[in-house]
């Protein structure tokens, strides 16, 4: 064998052994980083969006209709025990150090409103607690028309009140409690029920049912107005 063919086997088996030397990686193992440019979200699990067209309320946590579904907001106390004043907060994942989401981690927390109702008044008062909320003050109350009670929430900023939703009653051929809830200029935002159970029913007639709201409005409400309604509602709960 002469130098030259010594040459490539030798050259051959120093490549042979550096591609074995890099195993591939398992079908259920993390793919190996191509470049540092690489995402570390690519990494961790991917959350989808959180579905707000269709929320319930149960207890004292606010999530998405279908299951299954991570809470969206929390209020600070049930509806139904008379408490003074009541927060809404929205519920955030957590990041990791290295900035992707971090679905093991228990949601941030954050308070958007606080709402009480004055002793001896029907009036709801709903104040923002952080910049990204409503300024100044926000009123659920009632007032006579005719024969009946209609309820809207007013905002009150600078000397100006504006009205932000009305709640209408809706007919309904199955006698099921249905409010409208109508922007400014009386168009449609959200329908809101109650969320029924058959299985819980048939257990616990006794059993209150779930407030259930579906937002309908053919103009995307944005993350302050969303943030707007759901206190609305909670308020109009309590």
């Amino acid at each position: 064998m002469d130098r030259e063919r010594i040459h490539r086997w030798q050259s051959g088996q120093e490549s042979h052994h550096y591609e074995r030397s890099t195993p591939e990686p398992l079908p259920h193992a993390h793919p190996r980083l191509q470049s540092q440019s690489t995402p570390y979200l690519h990494l961790t699990a991917q959350l989808p969006p959180p579905v707000l067209s269709d929320i319930t309320l149960d207890g004292t946590l606010i999530y998405p209709t279908t299951p299954p579904a991570t809470a969206l907001y929390a209020i600070s106390n049930n509806l139904n025990l008379d408490y003074s004043t009541i927060s809404v907060s929205r519920l955030e994942p957590r990041r990791s150090s290295t900035g992707g989401l971090s679905p093991n981690l228990n949601p941030r927390d954050k308070i958007i409103y606080k709402f009480t109702r004055p002793v001896m008044s029907e009036t709801v008062e709903i104040i923002g607690q952080r910049r990204s909320t409503l300024p100044g003050i926000l009123l659920l109350k009632s007032t006579r028309q005719l024969l009946k009670t209609v309820w809207a929430l007013w905002h009150v900023y600078k000397n100006t009140e504006s009205m932000v939703f009305r709640v209408k009653p809706k007919r309904n051929p199955e006698k099921h409690e249905v409010l409208e809830w109508q922007d400014g200029c009386g168009t449609t935002v959200a329908i809101e029920t109650l969320a029924t159970d058959l299985d819980d029913v048939q257990r616990d007639r006794s059993r209150a049912r779930r407030p259930r709201l579906q937002i309908v409005s053919a103009t995307p409400l944005d993350d302050i107005m969303t943030d707007v309604l759901v206190t609305a509602c909670s308020g109009f709960r309590s």
